[in-house]
């Protein structure tokens, strides 16, 4: 009985190391994009960006070569981001993530490559940011 309870006690304690040595530490002062969502209703996609803390300045480009959507945010970490992997949308090829450097500040950003020209409409939100993704008619 011993035995079983302090292997059940090493099993434990190697578990908690292994998981929380997945993830590098985070500082609480740095802003962290944790996430993007995903959603397709009928032929809208939404993204959601979802960040530690609120975000203070952001910016949205098209880029006409390789066609795609650059979502800059400002002082936002965005190498441990957690993509969308499996998705179906038949305007969105992929996406992936940047750091930058602008103006003597680091800018994390999204890169969202699309198969189409669409019309693209961001909003902050509590937990980050929105964006609403719609084919040009």
């Amino acid at each position: 009985m011993k035995f079983q309870k302090s292997l059940l006690v090493v099993g434990l304690l190697a578990l908690g190391v292994v998981g929380c040595s997945s993830r590098p530490p985070r500082q609480p002062n740095l802003n962290y994009l944790d996430e993007v969502k995903h959603t397709v209703k009928g032929k809208k996609t939404y993204l959601g960006l979802f960040t530690t803390q609120p975000v203070l300045n952001y910016s949205v480009d098209k880029i006409e070569n390789p066609p795609s959507i650059v979502v800059s945010l400002d002082a936002v970490q965005v190498q441990d981001t957690q993509l969308p992997k499996r998705f179906r949308d038949k305007a969105i090829k992929s996406f992936t993530t940047n750091m930058a450097q602008a103006q003597g500040k680091s800018v994390g950003q999204v890169l969202i490559f699309v198969q189409e020209d669409l019309e693209v409409k961001a909003k902050k939100t509590e937990y980050g940011l929105r964006l609403d993704l719609e084919p040009l008619q």
